[in-house]
């Protein structure tokens, strides 16, 4: 079903692709919802914020430094808590059988050369749901603001949460020797 709402956009509710008549809102839309360290990410939201479910930009590596030393720690501070959990998740399973080193490097490795890549690609998706479904354009805003950005707070709690973990790994040793 396609509808047209207020910002003289296009929506697919099937899919919440949204075909904006302007593309620089959707661009402006995506630099609040990065905020920090936006030249970054320009490269990538140039790319992924022309794409349509008719025009497939395909995948298009990018580089998360951060990502590759903290890889989960990473994606919470860039506000993508089930995947950080996933991450998290795999490194405790990991872990727990003995997958050593190279199952590590393996996530970090994936997480440097796609951790941007994926998080502009659902930053897009976010934002166009937000703008299909906002009332208003100021009350959009708002939320594109409010869902994106960055999280201070869970990166603290995530280190704790490892520290945590390693601690509880570490007397657990002690306790077996």
């Amino acid at each position: 079903m396609m509808t047209t709402d207020a910002t003289t956009a296009t929506v697919d509710n099937t899919d919440n692709l949204v075909a904006d008549s302007s593309a620089s809102d959707i661009h402006e839309d995506l630099q609040l919802f990065v905020g920090k360290n936006i030249g970054e990410y320009k490269r990538l939201i140039d790319i992924y914020a022309e794409e349509t479910e008719s025009n497939r930009t395909g995948f298009k590596f990018s580089y998360a430094l951060t990502g590759f030393f903290a890889p989960w720690l990473w994606m919470l501070y860039r506000k993508m808590y089930l995947l950080s959990l996933l991450v998290f998740c795999l490194q405790l399973i990991g872990s727990y059988f003995g997958l050593g080193p190279l199952f590590f490097l393996a996530l970090s490795i994936a997480t440097l050369l796609a951790g941007k890549t994926i998080y502009i690609r659902s930053a897009v998706k976010t934002v166009r749901q937000i703008r299909a479904n906002a009332p208003s354009p100021e009350q959009a805003l708002a939320e594109i603001e409010r869902k994106g950005g960055t999280n201070i707070l869970g990166w603290v709690l995530g280190i704790l949460i490892y520290g945590g973990v390693l601690l509880i790994g570490t007397l657990t040793l002690l306790g077996q020797a």
